[in-house]
Order: structure tokens, then sequence, then C-alpha cells
């Protein structure tokens, strides 16, 4: 359960020096009160983060998280000029390809995507920007990059890579433990009823 009032967790999270090396409570599997506090802590700000960078994209550049997250993974060199399928689109933001088709049809609507023959097989069609599409990204650069600085301030760049270690390390846990539960993408972890909602 999510917990909003102040606890033992951030006491200790206030209190406490980043880690540097191994946990005395690594071994213990979160199972004690205190772990269990801080697990629960520590995703429920996952859970706040999420919302406030959701409303960063309305608010100030008037983008979804989704439109933010599409524009940016057709934006780099190494796809620019190819493009993504939807399915390694999907897979690549971890998005179910329901959402994602919907999310594409208004970007494509609105003159940022366009669908075109796949290089290697014509028989597939990719995503890619359109020229607006790019405009639109590079017109973004300059407020998400003020963003990023600015929800990072206090971090040093030692600090910044060793977070992006650990939220490494935790997706890759989490991907494991979905993995185990026979999923894949979210719209395999369905129920069979919902899987045929997203044919």
């Amino acid at each position: 359960m999510i917990r909003h009032q102040e606890t033992t967790a951030d006491t200790l999270a206030n209190r406490l020096p980043a880690p540097r090396g191994g946990s005395r409570r690594e071994s213990q599997g979160g199972t004690d009160p205190v772990s269990i506090e801080v697990n629960n802590r520590l995703f429920f700000r996952f859970f706040q983060a999420a919302n406030t960078l959701q409303g960063m994209g309305a608010l100030k550049l008037g983008i979804s998280n989704q439109q933010w997250a599409i524009l940016g993974a057709l934006s780099r060199p190494q796809v620019a000029a190819a493009g993504m399928s939807v399915g390694e689109l999907s897979r690549y933001l971890l998005i179910s390809r329901q959402n994602l088709s919907g999310v594409l049809a208004r970007l494509e609507r609105d003159g940022y995507t366009q669908r075109v023959v796949g290089s290697e097989d014509r028989r597939f069609r990719k995503v890619r920007l359109t020229p607006r599409g790019e405009e639109l990204w590079a017109g973004l650069a300059e407020p998400i990059g003020k963003f990023y600085d600015d929800a990072l301030t206090g971090l040093s760049f030692d600090d910044r890579l060793a977070l992006l270690h650990y939220v490494g390390v935790m997706q890759v846990n989490m991907a494991q433990a979905v993995k185990n539960e026979g999923c894949g993408v979210m719209e395999h972890c369905l129920p069979k009823s919902r899987k045929g909602d997203l044919e």
C-alpha cells in the first residue's frame, strides 16, 4: 500500500548519506519493516516523479509524455532516416501497441510523423518524423534541457551517473520480474478477456 504521509523511510533518506557500496540490509530481502517502508517510499517517489513529468509535458511543452517519448525516440540519429516500426517503438518505449497506436495516430494527424515503406522490407511500414516533427522537436530541445537541469539541481555529474546506474538495475530487475510472470510488453500481461481488445 502506498502511503502519502512522512514516514520512517523519509527520515532515513534525509539523514543518511548516499550509499557508495552494498547496503547492510541488502541481504535481508526487504522483509523487515524498515526495508518494506523504504521500498514503498522509493516506488511512490517514482510515481510522483512520473506525475510531475506528465505535468511538465502537458503544461509547459504542450505535448503528452508519450508524445514526448515517441518524438525523442524517432529523432535519434540511428533511426531518424529509416524510422521505426510500431513494434520496435513498442518494445523500445515499453508502451503497449494499443496505446502507441492512438498516440501515433494523433501525431500523424497533426503532421509530425508519417508512415513510410521500410527500406529493408517493403512489406512493412515504419514511422518517422516529418520536417514539421523535426522542427517541433528542435524547438523543444531548450525547454526540455532547462527542465532536466532544474530537476537535477544538487546532483553532481557522478551522482547522476550513479542514479542512472541504479535506475537501470531496477529496470532490469523489474523486466525480469515481469518476464517471470510470462509477460512481455504490457499487453501480454493482461487477462485473456482483455487481450482481444488489443488485436
